[in-house]
């Protein structure tokens, strides 16, 4: 018999051992392969906090210089990253994107609260391609509300299975979106720059919100368990060595506020 995985996980994790040293940052820094090809280094903080119990009150500008990202997960990549820029005496959490198959994505871990207050601001710098989403998760990843900065220059939120456009958006200028949240009647109320307050509803149930994330593209729901691994047209995708357009999305702070 003849039989065939598909593992679309990390594989060969190698990390610090004993008689390596200690990374001067004490960090523990890990190795592997992802799907048998890309190889990726991975950092992590230790001791691992899973939980926060402080509201977050994260200006970038105010943070002191090497600490922005404590308490942030990132995924950065080559042609997507997600790193602390300055731009104009302003410090941002910036995410840049030219890469056609993937997106960089950063989270912040949140005191878990079933009825809540948060806001960021966001700072396009093109308003006619690329994309940035950001979503308010429950500790398991599952998302409740999305906001869309799109490619066709508008701001959406997620209303059921439809996107609701909210207003256009342009390149260069500032959003302060201000939302408060009730898991229990799954509802939400938001503004932009102090503008008129608009109802949304949860595209999905949750018990609560446990992080805010902030990506440049889909969620990607391919390949999963059910996809088919040996098929008769299967082969590598086409013009992986070519960037698109690149986008960037200038993340100036997040605040929340459990009620």
């Amino acid at each position: 018999m003849e039989v065939h995985i598909n593992l679309i996980v990390p594989q060969y994790v190698r990390g610090i051992v004993e008689g390596n040293g200690t990374p001067p940052d004490g960090k523990i820094w890990l190795t592997y392969s992802m799907n048998k090809e890309d190889m990726w280094v991975a950092s992590v903080p230790v001791p691992v906090t899973s939980i926060v119990n402080e509201d977050v009150k994260d200006v970038f500008s105010k943070l002191p210089n090497g600490k922005e990202l404590e308490f942030w997960n990132t995924y950065d990549l080559s042609w997507a990253s997600a790193k602390i820029e300055t731009k104009e005496g302003e410090k941002y959490l910036t995410l840049r994107d030219e890469d056609p198959f993937d997106y960089p994505r950063v989270e912040r871990v949140i005191p878990f609260a079933e009825k809540m207050e948060a806001s960021f601001t966001i700072k396009p710098e093109q308003d006619n391609h690329g994309m940035l989403q950001v979503e308010f998760q429950n500790k398991q990843g599952m998302p409740a509300i999305r906001f869309i900065f799109d490619s066709d220059g508008n701001l959406k939120h997620k209303a059921g299975y439809r996107l609701r456009n909210i207003m256009p958006y342009e390149a260069g200028k500032e959003y302060a979106i201000k939302i408060s949240l009730n898991a229990d009647s799954r509802s939400y109320t938001f503004s932009v720059n102090g503008g008129k307050e608009i109802r949304g509803i949860f595209f999905q149930p949750v018990d609560g919100i446990s992080r805010i994330m902030f990506r440049t593209g889909e969620q990607r729901h391919y390949p999963n368990p059910d996809t088919p691994v040996d098929t008769p047209d299967y082969d590598d995708v086409p013009f992986t060595g070519v960037s698109i357009p690149e986008a960037v999305f200038n993340i100036k702070s997040l605040m929340t506020k459990k009620l």
